[in-house]
């Protein structure tokens, strides 16, 4: 299965700056790489840091589609500025230098995603626009690989689960309700640290099979769920995840376990 991960992180600038990105940024990074994060190769994944660049992404995919090898399955996490427009759009500022190009819009993403499955991870605010994209903006999963066979098979069940999705299944999670703020401490943004911990904690259910017996993998869609309970906590009220996901029975995975 051709697959990759786009992890864009927009750490702000010198009057805006967003200091515990960094902490999303590795925690991820971590994640991603572990067998029960779908073991993806370095290859796979790219990482970018106040620079990346909208109309290269949709210009590659235009690009993988022509040449007929088109990406079966994408991961696009970003964790930054956001706001939501005057119509419901939601908006985020991928790169912190306020050039052309630098916010880019859900709608935008969609479309040069379209036709593949997609899983969109943002932790970023979503309260009204009312002047440029700045607001305050985790999780701790160490690499453990208990032998490269066991990360291979975490690898195939992982690809077999997303193969079973359709085509053009769209998730999107989303670190807060229309109009409010993302909050984070020194563990990082809320959402993200709140969808890491819950994700390490349901991988040691797996293997232990203390709750879910019998079971390899959840959802993103199930993480989520789990997760929003925490950022709630954490926020004190002030901040509901959300998420769209298809009515489908087939979700996204984003933890497994093989056995």
């Amino acid at each position: 299965m051709k697959r990759h991960l786009f992890l864009v992180f927009n750490h702000g600038d010198e009057l805006n700056p967003l200091p515990n990105v960094k902490v999303d940024r590795d925690g991820y990074q971590k994640f991603f790489q572990s067998p029960e994060g779908g073991y993806w190769g370095i290859n796979e994944i790219s990482i970018y840091n106040n620079d990346f660049n909208f109309d290269v992404f949709r210009e590659n995919l235009r690009f993988q589609q022509k040449i007929k090898k088109p990406y079966d399955f994408i991961v696009f996490v970003f964790c930054g500025h956001g706001c939501m427009d005057q119509s419901g759009e939601y908006w985020f500022e991928i790169r912190p230098d306020g050039t052309q190009g630098s916010d880019v819009s859900l709608s935008q993403l969609k479309n040069a995603c379209n036709g593949v499955r997609t899983l969109f991870i943002f932790d970023a605010c979503s309260a009204l626009y009312t002047g440029p994209l700045c607001e305050q903006r985790l999780f701790n999963s160490g690499r453990i690989i208990d032998s490269a066979s066991y990360a291979l098979r975490c690898r195939t069940l992982y690809d077999n689960l997303v193969l079973l999705t359709p085509q053009d299944t769209f998730t999107a999670g989303f670190a807060a309700s229309a109009g409010e703020t993302a909050g984070e401490n020194a563990n990082g943004g809320y959402y993200s640290q709140s969808i890491l911990k819950e994700s390490k904690v349901v991988i040691q259910q797996l293997k232990n099979e203390t709750i879910y017996s019998g079971l390899q993998h959840m959802s993103f869609a199930y993480i989520h769920e789990r997760a929003k309970d925490d950022v709630i906590q954490l926020s004190g009220g002030r901040q509901c995840p959300q998420i769209d996901q298809p009515r489908s029975k087939a979700q996204i995975p984003f933890v497994v376990v093989a056995k």
